[in-house]
């Protein structure tokens, strides 16, 4: 088992000081699926954490399932950035059935990892099911005009989520359309960002009347 050095002197400091374990910032730390494992065993013995931070690490899907646990049974958890892992669609279809029971997630950063469409069918699923999602960070995956129909759907129903952002992903003006239409239910949402998208000039002209939609 491959732990990175540092993991150990916060799980120590998780033991000698548990109010330690309610803002756990541990992006750029080389955690591991390992890692992931222990710290998840760790924050699960108190669950009380409230902040996540886990950017930039090599977590792969296998650590997803610790996290994802750790999501779901922790109901203080309002933060978890996990964004520039090496998470895949099982990843997110992991993550997403965390997400749909959690009562307590506010702000989830996927940003970066390699969830398709696939993945993308869950999480928009979650996002209709979830009613404490404020921000959802889906930027740089590989999120198509099928991915962008479904969580426009999910808009449909789900009335908390505030900002979307779906950048530099494979949307076209077909999904941007879906997200366009949807707004005219929901009066709720600040914010879908597609920048970086394929989306084209006639297209951005369009969509330009209703501004919460960001090109």
């Amino acid at each position: 088992m491959k732990i990175n050095p540092s993991l150990y002197d916060i799980i120590i400091l998780c033991h000698s000081n548990v109010s330690f374990v309610i803002k756990l910032r541990l992006s750029v730390n080389q955690v591991t699926d390992d890692g992931a494992k222990v710290l998840a065993e760790e924050l699960l013995k108190y669950k009380i954490i409230k902040i996540l931070g886990l950017y930039r690490n090599q977590i792969t899907d296998v650590g997803a399932r610790f996290i994802a646990q750790v999501v779901e049974e922790c109901p203080h958890l309002r933060t978890l950035k996990i964004g520039l892992n090496k998470l895949t669609s099982e990843g997110g279809k992991l993550l997403a059935q965390a997400i749909q029971k959690s009562k307590a997630i506010k702000d989830i950063g996927l940003a970066a990892n390699g969830i398709s469409t696939e993945g993308g069918k869950s999480l928009a699923a979650a996002l209709r099911d979830n009613r404490s999602l404020e921000i959802f960070w889906l930027t740089e995956n590989q999120l198509n005009d099928e991915a962008a129909a479904l969580f426009a759907e999910a808009l449909r129903v789900n009335k908390s989520l505030l900002h979307l952002w779906i950048i530099n992903n494979r949307i076209t003006d077909v999904g941007a359309n879906c997200f366009f239409d949807i707004l005219k239910e929901n009066a709720t949402i600040e914010e879908i960002c597609l920048k970086g998208n394929d989306i084209s000039a006639e297209g951005a002209k369009r969509f330009a009347e209703e501004k919460r939609i960001v090109l």
